[in-house]
């Protein structure tokens, strides 16, 4: 069974790489048909996306630390947060990325894990319908190198070398 997060990151991924749909099945698609696959609808509606602020053992790999925080997150934490934007229609391609990347950096910044889809599907009215998912991890990085299981354990305040809450051992 997936996880929300692997289900987000799996249509992000899939919608960043049209490589994966390589079979005939989907070269001609319309652009607003939908398509199934692992039984998450994506639809080929993505305008753009990126992602920011990974520990250096995903900095190349969101995919790694979204599957990393599945993985390790303690029993009750939250994997990600997520926001859906809605985005003015009036606004072109550029202004809506510059006002989502205004967004980031004011409610982010460069303290948090984040990837960011904008997608333009065709709303009921014929006109377009742009928003954007912001998936960010409320981890806040503090700049000490950690492997992925050590960037999920409790944060001790007092000695942010040592990983869980009293151990006694510092972590390596």
């Amino acid at each position: 069974r997936l996880s929300d997060a692997d289900h987000l990151n799996h249509a992000l991924q899939l919608q960043q790489q049209p490589s994966l749909f390589s079979s005939d099945e989907y070269t001609n698609l319309n652009p607003n048909e939908t398509r199934s696959n692992d039984q998450t609808n994506i639809k080929n509606d993505l305008s753009y996306s990126t992602y920011g602020n990974m520990p250096a053992w995903a900095a190349h790999d969101p995919q790694r630390f979204w599957h990393a925080a599945d993985l390790y997150e303690r029993k009750n934490g939250s994997t990600y947060r997520e926001y859906e934007i809605a985005l003015p229609r009036e606004l072109t391609e550029t202004q809506r990325i510059a006002l989502v990347k205004d967004f980031i950096k004011q409610e982010i910044g460069d303290k948090y894990p984040y990837q960011l889809a904008i997608h333009t599907p065709t709303a009921l009215d014929g006109g377009e319908q742009p928003h954007a998912h912001l998936m960010f991890n409320e981890r806040r990085l503090d700049g000490i190198p950690r492997d992925p299981e050590q960037h999920f354990k409790r944060y001790n305040p007092k000695h942010p070398e040592r990983i869980c809450w009293g151990c006694d051992r510092y972590c390596p």
